[in-house]
């Protein structure tokens, strides 16, 4: 589990099934979205992420890119990616 802070309020950020299909169905791989990685992708599937946690949890709180990104200062976005990008890894490592 890995955590955006965001106005200084945690957001969990999930992946799982469904955060996939997203990818897969607006960037067409993982791959394509790696390449894509860019301003727009990040606040983009941060904001997927952080509201697939709120259905996780069954609360109706949801989010957008743009409340995303209206809260991320610009020194602050390579950490807001690294972040994203572990969130990815983290879900698809192995358990064991």
């Amino acid at each position: 589990m890995n955590v955006l802070t965001l106005d200084g309020k945690e957001y969990i950020l999930r992946t799982d099934i469904n955060v996939f299909e997203y990818i897969y169905k607006t960037y067409g791989s993982l791959d394509e979205f790696e390449k894509k990685l860019d301003i727009t992708v990040v606040k983009d599937i941060a904001a997927v992420m952080i509201n697939e946690h709120f259905a996780f949890i069954g609360t109706p709180e949801r989010v957008t890119e743009n409340f995303v990104g209206a809260r991320i200062m610009p020194r602050d976005f390579g950490d807001v990616a690294k972040t994203v990008l572990a969130e990815l890894i983290d879900s698809i490592k192995s358990k064991n």
